[in-house]
């Protein structure tokens, strides 16, 4: 998620630059918060509705019944009501879109500073020194990260301020990439990196992942250090692995095709819609008597391609398109 905040980031700048401030800002409500609407007053609460009557203790409501008491939570929780996720359910009802809702407001906050800072070298384009660069993330997020994890548990999500969904615990993480993506917008970070210092990296990060999968067949020494500093070794290890991606596809993978436009063109559908039809495919599947990883593996190829199909499908009016 680190690395989508990252990418999302570095395009703020080219887009506020195309369409200044006016447009700029429309878009994002457009592009971000029409899709949120979407999604916290027609698709979650369905979503939800379908998991309380399947798999739930609780007794069978109507759904405006349901709507009304637990998912929007108007009146005192009722008595009987057992809570499978949280109460009142729409604390959580922006779901898979609390990413889309976090770079709503990081892009609103971000035009804010270009029209406050329009006449500074924010607004420019500035030398950086990428292993300085790379220390002072490490440094910065890891410290952030041990400081947060003394109060908020890695999987909590909260509703910061009211409204704002997010995992705080990788809240420091999220930011540091976020603004990370702006950095490099200004200083043609990515460009700069060079190429064995990115493959040193990508390395580091698989060896990192390994140590996480495998822990057998690394030293106790290792396994300790990683246990008992986790936040440094989790910081170094999403800085590794993002930027050795982003090196690796700079240098080998820079390529394209039909099938790639036509999957980048409906990316951002297929990751509003593709809640509803992976859980579809999950619970179609959950009684089927087969080996685990092939089920996870059918059910992963059909949701993505299914995802994708029907996002391709639903994008073919203009005004769809314009939206997602």
């Amino acid at each position: 998620m680190g690395l989508f905040f990252m990418i999302s980031g570095y395009f703020f700048a080219s887009s506020f630059n195309k369409k200044g401030l006016k447009k700029y800002t429309a878009d994002k409500f457009i592009r971000y918060g029409i899709p949120l609407v979407f999604v916290f007053w027609i698709m979650m609460p369905f979503i939800f509705y379908f998991n309380y009557e399947l798999y739930s203790d609780n007794p069978s409501l109507p759904f405006l019944t349901f709507f009304q008491k637990i998912y929007l939570g108007i009146g005192q929780q009722p008595e009987w009501f057992k809570p499978i996720l949280t109460w009142p359910e729409s604390d959580l009802g922006f779901g898979h879109l609390w990413f889309v809702e976090n770079l709503l407001l990081y892009a609103m906050l971000y035009a804010v500073l270009r029209v406050i800072l329009r006449k500074t070298s924010f607004a420019n384009k500035f030398n950086l020194n990428v292993y300085l660069f790379s220390f002072i993330y490490i440094l910065v997020v890891a410290t952030a990260s041990i400081l947060v994890r003394n109060y908020y548990q890695v999987g909590d999500i909260k509703n910061v301020f009211g409204f704002l969904m997010i995992e705080v615990a990788h809240w420091p993480q999220y930011l540091g990439f976020l603004i990370s993506g702006i950095i490099a917008s200004q200083t043609n970070l990515f460009q700069k990196f060079p190429s064995i210092y990115g493959k040193i990296l990508f390395s580091i990060g698989l060896l990192m992942v390994a140590k996480i999968y495998f822990p057998s067949f690394f030293p106790d020494f290792i396994n300790f250090w990683s246990g008992q500093y986790f936040e440094v070794f989790e910081t170094i290890l999403g800085f590794s692995l993002s930027f050795g991606l982003i090196v690796i596809f700079r240098d080998y993978l820079n390529l394209s095709n039909t099938l790639f436009n036509i999957m980048s063109e409906n990316a951002y559908a297929a990751y509003i819609f593709h809640y509803p039809i992976v859980i579809a495919f999950q619970y179609s599947f959950d009684k089927v008597p087969i080996n685990l990883l092939a089920k996870f593996l059918i059910v992963g190829i059909l949701s993505i391609i299914t995802s994708f199909t029907f996002s391709y499908m639903i994008r073919k009016p203009e005004l769809i398109r314009r939206v997602v």
